[in-house]
């Protein structure tokens, strides 16, 4: 497991040394211009797993969610799988993603900007990153 600071200033650190697991590596890296995918990238070089997935510091994964994901690549022998994410508001209730595509703002917005997948919600393998190449470095967000 690769766990990479993007310009971390809070006690990450700590908190992965903490672990004192071999398999648990943390990279430090200074802040990466744009949305940090030149960090995500500098990890992805660095991983040695066959699979590969994905969470930011304001991601809630379920206990079972990579599992899920790893099964599902497996059972398809697929290179690639994803679920939906779900929304947590700030009273701690769960949302499922939805846009109402019947409405003309939001089917615009989502046909424009928005109809993305969270790379918390994909597992891939290493093989498919190969052949498609890494997240471009350029993009100030909304690569994923």
């Amino acid at each position: 497991m690769l766990i990479v600071g993007d310009g971390c200033t809070d006690n990450t650190a700590d908190v992965v040394a903490g672990f004192s697991d071999p398999r648990i590596r943390w990279l430090d890296l200074p802040k990466a211009p744009f949305s940090g995918y030149a960090n995500r990238n500098i990890a992805l070089r660095q991983a040695r797993g066959r699979t590969i997935a994905y969470a930011q510091h304001d991601d809630i994964l379920f206990p079972d969610h990579v599992e899920k994901l790893v099964a599902a690549l497996d059972a398809a022998a697929a290179d690639w799988a994803y679920s939906r994410p779900l929304w947590v508001t700030p009273n701690g209730d769960l949302l499922p993603f939805a846009v109402n595509l019947t409405s003309t703002d939001e089917r615009k917005r989502f046909l424009n900007q928005a109809s993305h997948i969270p790379s918390c919600c994909v597992v891939h393998t290493r093989s498919a990153l190969e052949r498609v190449g890494y997240w471009p470095e350029d993009m100030p967000r909304n690569a994923d």
